[in-house]
Order: C-alpha cells, then structure tokens, then sequence
C-alpha cells in the first residue's frame, strides 16, 4: 500500500534478452501479451464508489481520473494496465510530435486525457475482494469478463497470443515488432501477484532493432564523468542531431571522440518515438562499409536470436 490505502505497489518485472530461451513459455502455463510503450496506471473504484487513477508511483492522475469518472466498475474493483492513446491527431501543441503513435506520453495523459484508454493486464480487487494471492489465471479469466460486460471503449485488454497456435514463438516476436509494440510480457498463470516485489513469474522482452547512423555532434558531459569529456550524439543522413548514444563507449576525451564526427555507427534500440529518435540506442560497432547517405531511419531493422 502506499499513500492512498487503495493503491496497491506494483509487482515489478524481470528483463528476459534475446539469448533467454523463449520455447518455455510454451507449454500452457504462462500468458504471452504484447507490450505496448504505454504508461503503467492503475485504475479502479474505491468501496465508497470514488474513481482512482494512479501512476506506478501511487500518485493520482486527476486529469484522467475525469475522464473515467462514469467508467462502469463495481465498487471496491482495482485494475493494473497500460494507459494508452487512440487517437494522437488531436494534439496540435507546439513542440509535440503528432505522428502516429501508442504510448501515452506525459503530455497527452496531461493535456489530452479524454483520448486515453486502458489497456488491462491484470485485476488486483474485485467487488471488495483482495485477489493478490489468487492465481494469475484465475484472475486474468475475471478480468477479461469485466471487460466484456463493461463494454466501453475506454477498457480493453491488452492482446495475448494464442497458446493454441502453432505459430513459433521466435516468428511471433518478430510480427509483433512490426506493429510498434514494445514487446512482450510472459506471467505464469499459477502465480499469485507480489506487491512491490521483483519477481521471476512475470517477465518482460523489449525489441531490438538495428539501425545506421552518423555521429554528427558532442553532448557535454554528464555529472560522473570526467572533466574534458563529451558524448556522441547521432542522426540520420540529412546531418540533424537527434539523439545522444547511450552507455561508456561513446563517451570520452573531447579530443578523441572528435575523430569520430561524419563516421557510420551501428547502433541498437527499442524502436523509434514519432521525433524519430531512438529508444534506449547503443553503439554496436563502426560501419566503415557505409556512406552518410545509408543512414535512413526507415531501414531499422528487427533484431533477436531467440532459441
């Protein structure tokens, strides 16, 4: 619990890499759903029949909470999920991007909250009950119900993928990659939800994709480095710094790391935000096979080597 009694400290998830061995979550016993770049939030009614919008935190989204006022939930119902946005045209604010997209920045959950919606992943309280300590499964089949009779479209369920398909689970990742998603997340269907805890039933991959880009500029250093030093900062062919690499190998002496303007760096992210930077990019090696105008941020292309 936190601030507000209702809340409920989120279990947190372990990162599984490309090396993990994804068949095992291929016997029947875990549920697979795609990861949306969302904001974590949970929503719910509150016995006294007040709506409650948290963040991971358990600080209140009052604006959302407006929005959801009238959403149908029993009293005394609390559901975790991903905030997400259906519609990103309806911002027009300078200096946002407005391209298409499914992660609820902080900007729209702030200034455009009656275009979020829920996507659920799990169901902490029901009618007044804990459901903690009840299997994932158990609570996953409730909570797909009370979406179903809710109706609404501000509450849907985050997409699973069908256990009874012989679809590999290699090929699935990469198909979801293709649709914008995140990732994916893997809970075991037998396992009862661990407030604040990290735990080994509920697992998260996050995509990697490959991408060519320009060094084309030097961030000043950060507060642990020493003085002297700059960081690489990269971009697409037209030259325009979008982002800075992440991580200590770009990073170093002013002198030496001018030596690497104008040069190709292979980097790898979890995709791209509508300004066309990077996700989380680091550098992965020198592409001396490549010229500046081989850096396009549409050629990224889908990484992993799942068994």
């Amino acid at each position: 619990m936190s601030k507000d009694t209702f809340f409920i400290k989120p279990m947190k998830m372990h990162r599984v890499k490309d090396d993990f061995d994804f068949t095992q979550f291929e016997n029947g016993e875990w549920a697979i759903s795609i990861k949306m770049n969302g904001w974590f939030c949970e929503v719910g009614r509150t016995d006294a029949g007040e709506i409650r919008v948290y963040t991971g935190g358990g600080e209140r989204m009052t604006g959302v909470e407006t929005v959801f006022a009238d959403l149908a939930l029993p009293n005394g119902t609390l559901i975790c999920g991903e905030l997400l946005v259906s519609d990103t045209s309806v911002c027009r604010c300078e200096g946002q991007a407005h391209g298409e997209g499914f992660g609820v920045t902080s900007h729209f959950r702030k200034n455009h909250p009656e275009v979020c919606y829920l996507a659920a992943f799990d169901l902490l309280q029901y009618k007044g009950r804990d459901l903690t300590g009840v299997p994932f499964g158990q609570r996953l089949s409730t909570l797909k119900r009370l979406v179903g009779m809710t109706g609404d479209g501000r509450l849907a369920i985050v997409e699973y993928k069908e256990q009874s398909g012989t679809m590999p689970i290699a090929k699935w990742l990469r198909q979801i990659s293709e649709t914008g998603a995140e990732g994916a997340v893997f809970g075991k269907l037998s396992e009862p939800y661990e407030r604040g805890r990290r735990v080994r039933h509920l697992l998260k991959w996050r995509q990697t994709r490959s991408y060519d880009t320009v060094i084309c500029g030097l961030a000043p250093k950060t507060a642990t480095m020493p003085d002297g030093w700059k960081r690489l900062q990269y971009g697409w062919a037209d030259g325009k710094v979008i982002g800075t690499i992440l991580g200590d190998d770009a990073a170093g002496p002013e002198a030496e790391m001018k030596k690497y303007l104008g040069k190709v760096a292979e980097l790898h992210a979890q995709g791209m935000n509508p300004q066309g930077a990077l996700l989380y990019p680091r550098l992965i090696c020198w592409r001396t096979d490549k010229v500046v105008s081989d850096c396009d941020k549409s050629e990224g292309e889908f990484v992993v080597t799942v068994k």
